[in-house]
């Protein structure tokens, strides 16, 4: 096995997973690949809005990262605001993407846009406010139609 680097927790997020996944699979793939070792792992069950499917969101929590060029690059990644995958059904894999408080985020984002510079975008969050803006203009449509429709009685 690799050296070990101890350090402070450092959190990452996988946006989706199947219900099927386990707290122990998620922390014996990322121990198995010689990432590091995972300390803890929360799960937040979701439902997509389209679909109606349920998923996982998973926030991993490392105690320390083994001291390897894969690991160290997988890190320096996602600490650059990259997302990364990481196969664990050759070939399924999960799209880990560094975890950033809200608050955070928007600091960032008011931040990268007085400075008028290209900043990148949590494709999670846009495909949440897609998702919305299409389910508002739908409920739109239908009110305009129901209306229309009581206007001509």
């Amino acid at each position: 096995m690799s050296d070990i680097i101890k350090m402070k927790q450092f959190c990452v997020v996988i946006p989706y997973m199947f219900l099927n996944i386990t707290k122990e699979r998620v922390a014996e793939v990322f121990e198995s690949q010689d990432y590091g070792r995972v300390a803890n792992i929360d799960f937040l069950e979701k439902t997509d809005k389209n679909t109606g499917k349920k998923y996982k969101m998973a926030f991993l929590y490392f105690e320390e990262w083994f001291a390897n060029d894969c690991a160290a690059r997988f890190r320096r990644d996602l600490e650059d605001g990259k997302t990364c995958r990481v196969v664990y059904n050759d070939p399924a894999f999960w799209t880990v993407a560094p975890f950033v408080k809200k608050s955070a985020r928007r600091k960032h984002a008011v931040e990268k846009n007085a400075e008028n510079t290209m900043q990148l975008v949590d494709t999670e969050y846009i495909t949440r406010i897609e998702n919305e803006l299409f389910e508002a203009r739908e409920e739109i449509t239908r009110l305009l139609t129901k209306t229309e429709m009581t206007k001509t009685v």
